[in-house]
């Protein structure tokens, strides 16, 4: 099982936080994926998630996963999640930056 947002179904699907080697990992995932989740139609309609079509790596594809990425950042923030976890999502970003 992995983490993912399926538009589709409205739905999160994310493996159990015991398949994470620290719970703080799982959080952060699945604030990650719950962010995908408020672009679905029915709530902010973000082109990332609502746009047929959107491939892997593409313009559209790499703005969702900013915006999911940095709010789940901000999240881990609130919720006190250590700098760690803020790292990998600072490297996960750049990944997508172009």
């Amino acid at each position: 099982m992995r983490a993912v947002y399926l538009p589709v179904l409205d739905l999160i699907n994310c493996p159990p936080i015991c398949d994470f080697k620290v719970a703080k990992e799982y959080y952060s995932t699945v604030f990650h994926e719950m962010i995908h989740s408020t672009g679905h139609s029915s709530r902010l309609a973000r082109t990332g998630i609502t746009t047929a079509g959107v491939t892997f790596g593409d313009e559209v594809y790499s703005k969702e996963e900013l915006v999911a990425e940095m709010v789940a950042a901000m999240l881990c923030r609130v919720a006190e999640i250590d700098n760690n976890i803020i790292e990998n999502s600072a490297s996960y970003i750049k990944s997508w930056l172009r």
